[in-house]
């Protein structure tokens, strides 16, 4: 009786560990699923920006980088790539694809991309970085959706590097963030500034 029940026993957890496997290798085929549909929106919106086919809106700060020798000195950039869909062209709202924003500071420039699918929902957020003119590298890379983290990717050798500091850009703050951005976007068009 006891052989059979241990024999009973270790079918039910093999059953179980096969059931659970399957379920892990679904899961993680509708995540690459996933993240193969969001790095097509991605693309598809960069190709955009590239052939100049959104509309621009640029917000600078110390446009002109004078006195950049100094420490506390910065110069901030806020682009908004977008397009009018024919629903919204009556009341002058715009359907945000892109946000890049870029700050400089002390040789140092990093650059913030979110990215937003035709529901305005973000489902792409990077982060890349250069010092001193070198080319930009990537430090981040995280995927959304319906604006809950799916995936994560993080080049700690490229943030060690470059001595970064990422802990204000906490990836759980970075949906409310979007959010922000899109009622200062949407700001824009109503003649009300939110900033």
């Amino acid at each position: 009786m006891r052989g059979t029940m241990s024999k009973f026993f270790l079918s039910v957890v093999c059953f179980l560990s096969i059931v659970n496997g399957s379920a892990e290798a679904q899961i993680q085929s509708d995540t690459i699923k996933i993240l193969k549909e969001i790095d097509q929106i991605c693309s598809i919106v960069k190709d955009n920006i590239e052939r100049k086919e959104f509309l621009l809106n640029e917000f600078k700060v110390n446009s002109n980088y004078l006195n950049r020798h100094l420490p506390d000195v910065f110069q901030y950039i806020e682009k908004y790539y977008f397009t009018f869909t024919t629903q919204n062209q009556s009341d002058a709202s715009g359907l945000l694809r892109s946000v890049i924003l870029t700050k400089e500071k002390e040789g140092l420039v990093m650059y913030r991309e979110f990215i937003f699918n035709i529901n305005s929902e973000l489902v792409f957020y990077s982060e890349k970085a250069r010092r001193d003119g070198s080319i930009p590298r990537t430090l981040r890379k995280i995927y959304f959706q319906d604006e809950v983290l799916i995936h994560n990717i993080n080049d700690a050798s490229v943030i060690a590097q470059l001595q970064i500091d990422l802990s204000n850009h906490l990836p759980s703050a970075i949906p409310h963030e979007a959010q922000k951005i899109q009622k200062r976007f949407q700001a824009q068009f109503s003649g009300k500034r939110e900033y």
